[in-house]
């Protein structure tokens, strides 16, 4: 017969723990995406290196009842997300508007 456990942390931990890894996920991708677009520019391709393995020891080393650190990735670590996803936006943005309005200069620059 299976028994059930009762629960070790309520349903608003995990929500907030797992909405941590998402942030510290998201951010390692953000590194490596800008790893593999780098040209070989040493300093900045080791910086960006450490800092995916730091993103990366500090989810494996992030707990559920971490809840005051769990807190600071999510207020910390989501605004630099949305920064960057915001910056990029608008490049994308004003690219397709370069492109609409002067098509000979996007497709110049394409090549």
């Amino acid at each position: 017969m299976l028994t059930t456990s009762p629960l070790r942390w309520t349903q608003e931990q995990a929500i907030a723990y797992e909405c941590a890894r998402e942030c510290l996920t998201d951010l390692m991708a953000i590194c490596m995406g800008e790893l593999a677009s780098e040209q070989a520019r040493a300093p900045r391709i080791e910086a960006l290196e450490r800092e995916l393995f730091a993103l990366g020891r500090e989810r494996q080393a992030l707990g559920v009842h971490d809840a005051d650190r769990v807190a600071e990735i999510r207020l910390e670590y989501g605004a630099w997300i949305a920064a960057w996803r915001g910056v990029r936006a608008w490049r994308d943005s004003a690219r397709d508007l370069v492109a609409a309005r002067y098509p000979a200069l996007a497709s110049a620059a394409a090549t």
